[in-house]
């Protein structure tokens, strides 16, 4: 039977891999998700849910590297809306 550790504090505080298409979004849109978190968790949290059981990840992938700026991403993205609403705080 294998072994599970627990991780350690330093690997818990690390982000999850699957976040950085939601932080490359947020850090093109001029937001600053660690501010997002501190400030509203729950939303932050919302987000993180949606971009990571998002059926548009490869789009999103391809969209961030090729093309950062193009606003197509509203069109398909889950968290369009919530960002934008962030966005106008």
């Amino acid at each position: 039977m294998p072994v599970q550790r627990r991780k350690t504090p330093q690997q818990s505080a690390a982000p999850d891999l699957g976040d950085e298409l939601l932080q490359s979004r947020m850090v093109v849109i001029g937001l600053f998700s660690g501010a997002v978190e501190r400030e509203d968790s729950a939303t932050f949290n919302e987000l993180r849910r949606r971009c990571l059981g998002c059926d548009c990840r490869g789009p999103c992938e391809k969209d961030l590297r090729l093309d950062p700026v193009n606003l197509a991403w509203q069109a398909y993205c889950p968290n369009a809306k919530t960002l934008d609403a962030l966005l106008a705080r």
